[in-house]
Formats: structure tokens, C-alpha cells, sequence
């Protein structure tokens, strides 16, 4: 009786707390997708924007450094892109720019749902501005002009 009444405190304000709050989810049953024929749209544009940035401050992946921008934002209940800020980054400018491109992206989003019901949901994307198949394949060709 005991461990069961204090199991029912641990999990009612865990409960509570998401139903109650607009805190965003991090797992929903569905998430978040952009709205169009082709599924595959936001992460061409991840891609595109992250050659753009890459040619733009003219990125150096020579170097075994990671070149990798790490972003979180979150799409509400409507579709809208919200708060995109930095995880991880590189240089303070390219981080302020990929955080402006996020703000300032042309996709429209489908909300996740939890339940049936449109909620915030937590998002995370990676700008690769220094490919990893491409670091490899540069290292590749410098061993092979030893030889």
C-alpha cells in the first residue's frame, strides 16, 4: 500500500505538469512534418543552406575538426517556428546566421500530436557544414598521393 501511494505521487504531477504547462514535448506520437508532396523537403533544405553557409565563410574541412551547427527549435500547436537557438556550434557569426535561416525558413509545418491534439513539439537539426563523407574522401585522396 505504501509503495503504491508513492508511486501515485511521483506520476500525478508528472501528469499534470504536461497537460497544464505549453512546455514543448520532446517525443509525441506523431511529429512534426513539413507540409508537402515531397517528405523529404526539410532536409534538402538543410542541406542546400548548409553548402550556402559552408561556401559563404569559405569552410576549411581540411582540418579533422568538427564543422557542425547544432540547433533546437521548437513548432507549435499551429505549424509555426519558434525560438531556434544554438546547441552547439562553430563561429559566432555562422551560428547567428543559421539561427536566422531556421527563424526565417519557408516551410510550413504539419504540428506533431499527442492524444489526437496538436502540441509544441522540441525539434533538433544539424547544419553539416563539413559533410563527413567528404572529410574522409579528402582524407582518402591525401593518402593516396603518398603512396
Amino acid at each position: 500500500m505504501r509503495k503504491s501511494f508513492l508511486l501515485v505521487l511521483l506520476i500525478v504531477p508528472l501528469i499534470g505538469h504536461t497537460q497544464d504547462t505549453n512546455l514543448p514535448f520532446v517525443m509525441v506520437e506523431v511529429m512534426p512534418q513539413p507540409i508537402g508532396e515531397d517528405v523529404s523537403i526539410f532536409s534538402d533544405w538543410l542541406n542546400k543552406q548548409s553548402r550556402e553557409l559552408k561556401n559563404k565563410y569559405s569552410i576549411n574541412c581540411d582540418s579533422s575538426e568538427s564543422k557542425l551547427i547544432y540547433i533546437s527549435f521548437i513548432i507549435d500547436k499551429s505549424g509555426n517556428v519558434l525560438n531556434p537557438f544554438v546547441l552547439k556550434g562553430v563561429e559566432p557569426e555562422i551560428n547567428k546566421e543559421a539561427v536566422q535561416l531556421v527563424r526565417n525558413m519557408n516551410i510550413k509545418w504539419k504540428p506533431g500530436t499527442n492524444r489526437g491534439k496538436n502540441v509544441s513539439t522540441k525539434i533538433n537539426a544539424v547544419f553539416h557544414l563539413c559533410p563527413i563523407k567528404e572529410y574522409y574522401n579528402k582524407k582518402k585522396n591525401k593518402k593516396d598521393k603518398k603512396k
